[in-house]
């Protein structure tokens, strides 16, 4: 099957697709998991001027497959990952999830799409509440989407933060305890407490293997990602 991918000038773009990925591709007529259309973000800056962060994206990716993005800073990356997610609004262009246009839901039609479609953000230090701790911040994504029982969600989250490498008593500790790179490892498990279908990662090398070694972990104990 032909695959177009169109990013910015400046970025490179790879899709890597896992046995289930490519298999569903070829036999299943269900919708991508995420298809972006002409995708593109426009900031005013003033006196009518504004920056192109991103021009014309196009991509499809299938459930199973990862879309890597990579170039230097400035190109786009970041501002492309947070319009399709719709943190920033787009200019204009399409962005569909499952089959559905999201592209001008409101804020209150987004927020089943939420749940399934998560972002691990850069900065581990802006990213966490300093006056949550490590625990209540990973459960709060739970809580604000009605996930399971008190009990289930603190089982939950221990097992999260086992599972991206934490010690069991840092879920009574607060972000300014840790190390950077084990702040990224706190947004990782807050992401996956959700147990999206997709999910954003605008991250350093270092925190990409962080993320692969957490969600092929999180594949085997909670099926984050769905068959």
């Amino acid at each position: 099957m032909e695959r177009h991918i169109n990013v910015n000038a400046g970025c490179i773009a790879w899709i890597a697709g896992t046995k289930y990925g490519r298999e569903r591709m070829h036999m299943s007529n269900e919708a991508p998991l995420l298809e972006v259309r002409n995708l593109t973000k426009h900031f005013p800056v003033g006196h009518g001027k504004e920056v192109h962060a991103v021009n014309g994206v196009s991509f499809t990716l299938e459930k199973g497959e990862t879309l890597g993005i990579v170039g230097e800073s400035g190109c786009g990356k970041s501002s492309m990952g947070r319009t399709i997610l719709k943190v920033h609004e787009p200019t204009s262009g399409q962005i569909i999830f499952e089959g559905n246009d999201i592209t001008k839901l409101s804020n209150k039609k987004m927020f089943s799409y939420r749940k399934k479609m998560q972002m691990i953000f850069q900065d581990p230090y802006a990213s966490l509440n300093p006056r949550f701790t490590v625990g209540e911040i990973i459960e709060e994504p739970m809580i604000i989407h009605k996930m399971g029982t008190a009990h289930e969600r603190k089982a939950i989250v221990q097992e999260l933060i086992e599972t991206v490498g934490l010690k069991p008593d840092h879920i009574r500790r607060y972000p300014h305890e840790f190390s950077g790179g084990q702040r990224q490892r706190i947004g990782i498990a807050r992401t996956l407490a959700l147990r999206p279908e997709f999910i954003g990662c605008v991250h350093s090398g270092t925190g990409h293997q962080s993320v692969g070694k957490a969600t092929k972990r999180k594949r085997i104990q909670l099926s984050v990602y769905r068959s």
